[in-house]
């Protein structure tokens, strides 16, 4: 009973983004020791796994940024002695983007995440390209 508590719609989300990154290298390893009609369709399927991947990834963004709510350290913490999290106040707020806000070159993971996902699944539509100009690994 407790497992169905988990499976809200955000979670879901989170788990199609890993899916679909995992398609995505799959189909690009698939790619490059494969040949012929099996290599084709782990080109095409490793792509549209990485615009599914960009999309969702850039959708649960968005989700945090407006409808999660963040957890925030409140009150002193122990620095130099052992971790227990007893000593401590945690509280529920929205602070997601608070590292954004204090820190903005973390925004920058965000940003090459999104480049890099693009990035792959537009080589895995011009692997033909590289085959040719590299030849066939």
């Amino acid at each position: 009973m407790k497992l169905i508590g988990l499976l809200d719609p955000f979670s879901l989300l989170a788990g199609v983004v890993s899916l679909s990154m995992l398609v995505m290298y799959g189909g690009a390893w698939l790619t490059l020791k494969a040949g012929g009609v099996v290599q084709t369709c782990a080109r095409a399927i490793g792509s549209l796994a990485g615009l599914v991947a960009v999309g969702a990834y850039v959708l649960a963004g968005v989700w945090m940024a407006v409808g999660v709510e963040g957890f925030r350290i409140v009150g002193d913490y122990v620095t130099d002695g052992p971790s227990n999290p007893l000593h401590f106040e945690v509280v529920r707020t929205s602070t997601w983007l608070g590292a954004y806000l204090n820190r903005p070159c973390t925004y920058s993971g965000d940003r090459w995440t999104v480049a890099d996902l693009r990035r792959s699944a537009g080589r895995a539509r011009s692997f033909d390209a590289a085959v040719l100009q590299y030849g066939n690994p």
